[in-house]
């Protein structure tokens, strides 16, 4: 896991001079800022740190120098949302300013939680400042910007860049904090936002940022958001370094090719992200936990528009607040953030964004807040939806749960939108911002908890299920019977496959018959069947009923009951039609009872496997090779069936 420390600070309060001090590496690299001796692009650079205070060995650390001028905010917000540790840099000379402010409360924003502070050109003051100096940084650091927010616990180290004083001091300090962020084993899909793009000679096109996720690979393809360009990783560098693979939170060169085209410097821009196809979905709309901060002079309205600052990118976003009219300075509520369609975001549930002002809010140019994200690829919020704000609320306290807990909350609020229709693994995946191994792990816990069922690869929840299945027995009451094209109206948007499984459930659960025209309940079939009957049609559905599925043909059944054979097919026919029995073949009839139950085991073997081999199928049903194929070739004229080579897989609703 890579570490990065980030700076924060007001302006001319010597975050570069510092950085250069620590590093060796003069981070402003623009003919501008060396003009002007102001930073107004971020800055990179690295340093080897003590692992710990007691160990001998070092551990190579990236550097992100940011502007502290407030017109380069936007900058600065995207240099710190992937840091480990902020070194606040504060002058002595000149204390606590309003960017410093800014951007502790930025650094809040975006989570970090690991903090040092620099109190730089200590060698321009006396003592008496110095302690000026540290109460106004004692001071902002205990102030709460927000209800629920700790004080900010953190060394001050007094330093001079331009004698060296404190110097080391700090570099420990630095390293002890480093020491305390917890190495995590993420189970997210890759993600870069680029933070900057340049050219190099022999070489060709570069994008550099800070690792998100599982990490990429030499080799790997990659697609940019928002534009779609295909990409191809041809060489990777981590401070400076080659190497074949880069990993969750290290700095990482990524020398790319285009896939189809040519890629030049000017295709590639800081804000749009690199990742992995089909790895995730990029959203115009995604619910978040937003944070008003205490220093705003007035509530938030309950709709406005503000500059949405994510990744290293920023654009405009109407905010709509969720389950409130306004938001008070210093609370924490609901909301949705909408983008352009046309601009999605490639933000994951647990990202964490800044809102500053707009021109339809007080604070134009301001940090108004930031948060969370809980949800990304909303349905687009309803004041008349009073279910959004609970299911919301319910996001947020798993959130502040977290581990496994956190992603089955979110696995089933996706598949609780989705209902019927269920989601693919993939599309799940996408959703919650994991990789396949993560998901399959997921997936198979909720279906050992019983909370979700698997039915050909579309993951549905049990709950749901549960309630269609009511909701044709329900139906079914008045008459004891519904036509299959009302089922079907019922389970609106189930895949066939779908169907036919809550269909298999029903016979199971409550003894249902299913004909070709209608499914019956128990005690409507059982009339049926007690319905006067001629002697002869009494005679051929008991035989065919002690048969089972090896059931004998017309001409053996005329031969037993010493009949013509077409006088057997008419009563046959005759049964057929009083959904007693099925047709598998011209010469071939069984009882619908005993279909029903073979069709149920299938769809019960097809609730866990993905194909059905001949060996498997002869084995469910329990008959000679014979009858076997004639049976499954039946399942296939019905659709519920598809032959693969020598398999059998459920039909999709693609096939």
């Amino acid at each position: 896991m890579g570490l990065i420390i980030g700076t924060a600070g007001h302006i001319d309060h010597g975050k570069t001079s510092l950085v250069h001090a620590l590093t060796g590496i003069d981070t402003d690299r623009l003919p501008i800022e060396k003009a002007r001796g102001i930073t107004t692009e971020l800055g990179f650079a690295f340093v080897d740190l003590p692992v710990s205070s007691s160990a001998t060995s070092t551990q190579r650390v990236g550097f992100i120098d940011v502007p502290g001028h407030e017109k380069f905010v936007h900058a600065m917000v995207a240099g710190v949302g992937g840091i480990d540790v902020v070194c606040l840099v504060v002058a002595a000379d000149e204390g606590v300013k309003p960017q410093t402010r800014e951007h502790i409360d930025i650094c809040r924003l975006v989570g970090v939680r690991r903090w040092v502070v620099a109190l730089t050109k200590i060698d321009l003051v006396d003592a008496t400042r110095e302690a000026a100096a540290r109460a106004e940084i004692a001071a902002a650091l205990a102030a709460v910007p927000y209800a629920g927010a700790a004080a900010i616990v953190a060394p001050v180290v007094a330093v001079s860049s331009r004698t060296g004083a404190g110097l080391a001091e700090l570099r420990q300090a630095l390293a002890d904090e480093l020491a305390m962020v917890a190495a995590t084993q993420t189970a997210q899909v890759f993600r870069l936002p680029i933070d900057r793009v340049f050219s190099k000679k022999g070489i060709g096109t570069v994008v550099t940022g800070t690792v998100h996720g599982c990490g990429c690979a030499v080799g790997d393809e990659l697609i940019v958001n928002p534009t779609g360009v295909r990409l191809r990783v041809r060489g990777l560098q981590t401070h400076g370094v080659a190497v074949e693979r880069v990993a969750e939170g290290e700095r990482a060169a990524i020398n790319v090719t285009g896939i189809g085209r040519a890629i030049a410097v000017e295709d590639l821009h800081r804000g749009e992200v690199v990742y992995a196809p089909a790895a995730l979905a990029p959203s115009h709309i995604m619910d978040v936990a937003l944070t008003h901060i205490g220093a705003a002079k007035q509530p938030l309205p309950g709709v406005s528009t503000v500059m949405l600052h994510h990744g290293t990118g920023y654009q405009p976003a109407k905010l709509q607040l969720v389950g409130a009219t306004e938001l008070a300075p210093g609370h924490t509520g609901l909301a949705q953030l909408r983008v352009e369609a046309t601009q999605p975001l490639a933000a994951l549930p647990g990202d964490r964004f800044v809102i500053r002002g707009s021109r339809t809010i007080a604070n134009h140019g301001k940090t108004v807040g930031g948060g969370e994200v809980l949800r990304i690829a909303s349905p687009r919020f309803r004041l008349r939806n009073r279910d959004y704000v609970d299911q919301l609320t319910t996001l947020q306290h798993a959130r502040a749960t977290g581990g496994d807990e956190l992603n089955v909350a979110h696995a089933r609020l996706e598949l609780a939108g989705a209902d019927l229709r269920g989601r693919m693994p993939l599309v799940l995946g996408q959703r919650l911002g994991l990789t396949s191994e993560a998901v399959a792990t997921l997936v198979a816990a909720l279906v050992q908890a019983h909370a979700a069922v698997v039915v050909e690869g579309l993951v549905i929840l049990a709950s749901v299920l549960a309630a269609a299945s009511s909701a044709m027995v329900q139906a079914m009451q008045p008459a004891g019977r519904i036509t299959r094209s009302e089922a079907v109206k019922l389970c609106s948007g189930a895949a066939p496959e779908t169907f036919a499984y809550l269909l298999a459930g029903l016979v199971a659960s409550h003894g249902v018959r299913i004909t070709d025209e209608a499914i019956e309940l128990a005690t409507h079939a059982n009339a049926a069947k007690v319905a006067p009957l001629p002697a002869i049609e009494q005679a051929l559905l008991a035989a065919l009923s002690s048969a089972g599925l090896e059931a004998p043909r017309p001409s053996e059944l005329a031969a037993a009951h010493r009949m013509s054979e077409p006088a057997v097919l008419a009563a046959l026919h005759s049964l057929g039609k009083r959904g007693l029995v099925a047709k598998i073949k011209p010469d071939y009839f069984v009882t619908v009872e005993r279909l029903a139950s073979l069709r149920a085991r299938l769809l019960t073997h097809f609730a866990s496997e993905q194909l059905l081999s001949p060996q498997q199928w002869k084995v469910l049903c329990e008959v000679s090779r014979k009858f076997a194929i004639p049976l499954i070739e039946y399942f296939d004229a019905e659709k519920l069936t598809l032959r693969v080579g020598d398999n059998r897989k459920l039909r999709n609703r693609s096939s």
